[in-house]
């Protein structure tokens, strides 16, 4: 409820598709808004199932598309909308999405940080896998081979390439699930930390 017209981020993920069925259920037969950016690397452009959700629910989708460039120049701007220092990069392109929906609303609801309470992450598929499958091969003779062909995969810059995600599961595996957790989910790994610093 809100004095101003609302809109609803949507990129088609778990987080912002349940934020944006409910925005839609609560608004009955008011038009809803919604925002979304597509990406020319592929492997990041969600936009496919943002458009795909908004059919779906009845939602008017603006979309903007962002080419290396426009990320590129806005990265001073996007930067200095921050209290504090923030790891993730997500947040120049979520700074061009808000400047996208600020032309057209004033309020808007995000699904920002719901990854972790509806599972939206890779890692939580991974962490049921431990007790059944990964543990007995990581500890057994096959651990070393594994972690030695998994080494030498090439890298790829596509968003969480196959090798990339048997890189992080395999390489940076843990037998503790918290300690696993945190390996899996950091930008650089723990016994990196030292030498970054």
């Amino acid at each position: 409820v809100a004095d101003v017209p609302v809109g609803v981020f949507v990129s088609g993920g778990i987080d912002s598709s349940v934020v944006a069925a409910l925005a839609r259920r609560a608004m009955g037969e008011q038009t809803l808004v919604g925002f979304s950016v597509s990406f020319e690397d592929r492997s990041f452009d969600e936009s496919p199932h943002a458009r795909r959700v908004a059919r779906h629910l009845g939602i008017d989708l603006v979309e903007e598309h962002l080419d290396q460039s426009a990320l590129l120049a806005s990265i001073d701007d996007a930067l200095s909308c921050l209290d504090e220092p923030l790891g993730d990069y997500s947040i120049v392109p979520t700074y061009l999405l808000s400047r996208l929906a600020s032309r057209h609303v004033k309020a808007v609801l995000s699904g920002d940080g719901a990854d972790e309470l509806f599972g939206g992450y890779p890692t939580y598929v991974a962490q049921r896998w431990p007790s059944r499958m990964a543990m007995p091969i990581l500890r057994s003779g096959i651990g070393p081979l594994a972690r030695s062909v998994v080494s030498s995969m090439p890298s790829s810059d596509a968003y969480q390439a196959l090798e990339w995600k048997l890189k992080r599961f395999v390489l940076r595996w843990d037998p503790s699930p918290g300690h696993r957790r945190l390996r899996w989910m950091s930008a650089v790994d723990e016994p990196d930390i030292p030498r970054a610093l």
